[in-house]
């Protein structure tokens, strides 16, 4: 869940004392389990926002560290078992690995799309 799109009442807000800046990359992860111990969420099929896919955004495969890193203090706080929070490591590392293999191809014009495709875009502009 993309955290754009997202609403929720001022009142659970303050209940659950605002947004952690403690957090960088997963500010709205962190908050949404703070929300979901004290409401449910409702989910809407609809689009009401849209994700922009840029160079420099937060989320790219560069920045997997630091958000698994963020992710696995936020389990361990709310109890996660250690094989939870190792299989979401081992998943976060994976995704990295395959951002990186594919790379070379999306420079090469062999795969298009992602962020290195934006990258060469914007490279050449």
């Amino acid at each position: 869940m993309r955290q754009q799109p997202t609403f929720f009442r001022r009142t659970l807000l303050d209940r659950v004392g605002g947004w952690n800046s403690e957090f960088f990359m997963v500010m709205d992860f962190d908050l949404w389990v703070r929300l979901a111990k004290i409401a449910p969420p409702k989910m809407v099929d609809r689009d009401l926002a849209y994700f922009r896919l840029h160079p420099l955004q937060k989320s790219r495969p560069a920045s997997v560290r630091r958000q698994t890193r963020e992710i696995c203090s936020i389990l361990k706080r709310e109890g996660a078992s250690a094989p939870a929070i190792a299989r979401l490591y081992l998943r976060k590392r994976w995704e990295v690995l395959k951002a990186h293999c594919r790379l070379p191809f999306v420079f090469l014009g062999i795969l298009e799309g992602g962020e290195a495709h934006d990258v060469k875009k914007h490279a050449t502009r």
